[in-house]
């Protein structure tokens, strides 16, 4: 079985060929010396993490490139940091951050790539929920104001109140059902994916609340 170091190896040496770079170009363009990419490339050494992010903003690849995929061993771990996210169904009202992230705490450091991927869910969650709220507080701001504004002539230019309801179901309602979709949907298309063995890539529209 391939060592993390031959991995990244092969995908640096790999993509330095696909953009046509030399060893010599890519030690100029990333202000290393030839024999630290030669002994890279070699997987002589392990690489930083300074390193490895300068040598993929040059190949113009992401990190995750040269992340390894877990072993069969992890897979099944893996698989259960992704589905607890679904604890959603039996605590609503924070199951799908709860359920993570006491996976996470429990097995970050047990368990190769649940620290990394524990984070990117969780950040995931986190910024979904929050999306919820704001948007569930929005539909209600523009269903209400309407209504209670007290004036007349501005519910006569909104055509009614039930106009008001329509943009608010637009505006508001339609991104927080979005929301709730991928909260759910999402964590299991990636245990899947992990189960099959194989990359996934990290969770879409999230902020870094914890790095």
């Amino acid at each position: 079985m391939k060592t993390e170091n031959q991995f990244i190896a092969e995908k640096i040496v790999h993509y330095r060929k696909l953009k046509g770079i030399t060893q010599e170009g890519l030690a100029d363009s990333c202000n290393l010396n030839v024999r630290t990419i030669q002994r890279i490339e070699a997987a002589e050494v392990d690489p930083r993490l300074y390193t490895l992010k300068t040598i993929a903003q040059v190949l113009d690849v992401s990190m995750e490139t040269f992340i390894p995929p877990p072993e069969e061993k992890d897979r099944g771990s893996l698989v259960a940091l992704h589905l607890s996210s679904l604890a959603y169904f039996i605590f609503p009202f924070g199951g799908n951050v709860i359920g993570p992230l006491i996976f996470w705490v429990y097995k970050k450091d047990k368990v190769n790539h649940v620290e990394r991927q524990g984070k990117d869910l969780l950040n995931a969650q986190i910024s979904y929920s929050l999306y919820v709220v704001l948007a569930f507080l929005a539909f209600v701001v523009l269903l209400l104001t309407p209504a209670f504004s007290g004036n007349s002539e501005s519910i006569r230019q909104l055509e009614g109140v039930g106009l008001s309801i329509s943009l608010a179901f637009a505006f508001a309602f339609i991104p927080a059902s979005t929301m709730l979709v991928l909260t759910i949907i999402l964590p299991i298309v990636k245990a899947f994916k992990i189960y099959r063995g194989k990359e996934i890539r990290p969770y879409p529209l999230k902020i870094k609340f914890i790095r």
